[in-house]
């Protein structure tokens, strides 16, 4: 199965349309994504300053950056897909607002992102993340999908009311 259909997949039955129905997807790249979350009847706003444009997306689209000043309160969930130097910024922002956030984080071994290469290895990144509230979440599932193996321990639901999931990728096969 295509990742991008895997990614769909696993939203689709964790954050039901009905409970998330306004989602953020935060580095949107070309806005695949986005266009299948508005297609299963998700209202979508793709964001991302490097976007193209397309008048005829099923989604809105938004050029700006995200950042601390980023209004998410119109929004159910974020879901950001390898969104490179603003992990920690999107996650804060989340978590303090409340609302539902996947995020499949990139990894230092396959993102050219300077902030990551400080890390050693995936694990010294996952570290890193776990001050953001890993270490205060509970394993949300411990037959992670394949794509994700190599990284099941770092698959979370944070709380009972703020769900938080961290899903790194891994190297491609």
């Amino acid at each position: 199965m295509n990742p991008i259909n895997q990614v769909l997949e696993f939203v689709v039955r964790h954050y039901p349309v009905s409970v998330y129905p306004r989602v953020l997807e935060i580095a949107a790249g070309s806005g695949r994504l986005s266009r299948l979350l508005a297609h299963k009847g998700y209202q979508v706003t793709a964001m991302d300053p490097e976007l193209v444009i397309d008048r005829f997306a099923p989604y809105e689209q938004d050029l700006n950056c995200f950042d601390e000043s980023t209004d998410i309160s119109s929004y159910d969930l974020g879901i950001a897909v390898h969104p490179c130097d603003i992990h920690e910024t999107i996650i804060e922002r989340f978590q303090d607002s409340g609302k539902g956030l996947f995020l499949i984080p990139c990894i230092p071994d396959a993102c050219p992102s300077p902030s990551l290469s400080k890390f050693n290895n995936n694990d010294e990144w996952l570290q890193h993340l776990e001050q953001y509230g890993l270490n205060q979440a509970e394993l949300f599932d411990k037959n992670a999908p394949h794509y994700i193996q190599p990284f099941r321990h770092a698959f979370y639901r944070f709380g009972e009311h703020v769900s938080v999931h961290i899903m790194p990728c891994c190297k491609k096969r």
